[in-house]
């Protein structure tokens, strides 16, 4: 489990602080309300359960990857069935006197109010605006094309005409991880974003190009969208984390050469998949 997807997603980090909020809250406001009677709450108690479970569910799918986008249908229907029950709470809530149903009340709100994006970002494709949406970004920012052909062999950023019969056109494979919260169909084949090209076996090694050494002019700098481990294999490849910029030397083809600092002060020179990078 990597924590640090939701973490590091302000707009996830926020949904659910709201979602376990509204946990919080119904949970003390049901067990105030059951000391003040001598009856059973019992439908009470199980829809508190239930939305315990499902908030549990919903941490491990995102800090898990691929959990959630192999169940994504299943995590909206439990998502949209939540819901209703939550409105249905709160029509008998609202009115109700006494702290135990206010406190209830406010956890329901607080429940509604992470319930509904969360069934937007699970339910929408990752190219609609909902899943683009990133706090602070400027809405007329072009996104990287995340969806390129799968080569089964040959180098990268090979353009020879006379190789199109290597290339299978199709929707990245599951590899490396993508955008918190952005899934491409129920299908478990199409997942998050993977390096440009994919080759069914060891990633083959290529030479940095001319002019592009670690001491090279930098042509722009770019900022990681999603983390990207490299191929151990591959001594070219570098790695980077969310959030990295990294000073890009050379931008052409699909793979870029590009130089990363590190906190210590220090600096790798290496290819990266342009797909992952946003330019700034």
């Amino acid at each position: 489990m990597d924590l640090s997807v939701i973490t590091s997603d302000i707009k996830l980090l926020i949904l659910h602080v709201f979602f376990s909020l509204g946990i919080l809250f119904d949970f003390i406001g049901l067990c105030v309300r059951q000391s003040g009677t001598s009856s059973s709450l019992g439908t009470s108690w199980f829809l508190t359960i239930f939305f315990i479970l499902l908030f549990v569910s919903i941490v491990v799918g995102y800090t898990t990857r691929s959990l959630l986008e192999k169940y994504r249908l299943a995590a909206v229907a439990f998502l949209t069935l939540a819901l209703s029950f939550v409105v249905d709470n709160l029509s008998g809530l609202v009115y109700a006197r006494g702290a135990g149903a206010a406190l209830q009340s406010t956890g329901n709100f607080f429940l509604s109010f992470a319930i509904v994006p969360l069934i937007l970002m699970i339910g929408s494709e990752p190219n609609s605006l909902v899943n683009q949406l990133t706090i602070g970004t400027p809405a007329n920012v072009q996104m990287p094309n995340i969806r390129p052909p799968q080569f089964k062999f040959g180098n990268r950023n090979n353009n020879n005409a006379n190789n199109n019969e290597n290339i299978e056109i199709g929707g990245p494979k599951f590899g490396q991880q993508g955008p918190p919260g952005n899934f491409y169909s129920p299908t478990a084949q199409q997942a998050q974003p993977q390096s440009p090209y994919t080759t069914g076996g060891p990633t083959p090694s290529v030479p940095a190009p001319n002019g592009s050494q670690p001491g090279g002019s930098v042509l722009l700098r770019a900022t990681a969208l999603y983390p990207y481990t490299a191929n151990a294999e591959d001594p070219n490849e570098i790695s980077f984390s969310k959030g990295d910029v990294l000073e890009v030397l050379d931008n052409k083809g699909k793979w870029w050469q590009a130089r990363r600092t590190s906190r210590d002060g220090s600096t790798v020179t290496g290819i990266v998949p342009s797909n992952y990078l946003q330019p700034i």
